[in-house]
């Protein structure tokens, strides 16, 4: 299942000098991977603006909508896919230790 959505911000901060902007260049197209729905594998398409920093001190030119509400940087999943997938991987790491210590008690 894909869900494709854009963001409707009109301004953003600069993460560089903290300088507000509305000035808004081009776009940039982010794919992550969410929790599915009904047993169907969940990608979300969001289409992010790239800002240009109206600060002429400014070291950085561009740059685009953070989501960190959703995912970290670069991130190809969602957040709360990776928490999902972290308990996941815990609880059965712990099952098999488990495991194999109620096997390895019984072969003595």
């Amino acid at each position: 299942m894909l869900i494709n959505f854009e963001s409707k911000r009109k301004t953003m901060i600069c993460p560089s000098c903290g300088g507000e902007t509305s000035k808004h260049t081009t776009y940039l197209n982010r794919t992550l991977q969410d929790l599915s729905i009904i047993d169907k594998a969940l990608t979300l398409n969001i289409r992010l603006k790239k800002f240009s920093c109206e600060s002429s001190d400014c070291s950085r030119k561009v740059f685009s909508e953070s989501i960190s509400e959703l995912a970290k940087g670069k991130a190809r999943r969602t957040s709360r896919l990776n928490d999902m997938m972290i308990k996941l991987a815990m609880t059965y790491s712990a099952e098999v230790v488990t495991f194999r210590n109620s096997k390895y008690k019984k072969s003595r």
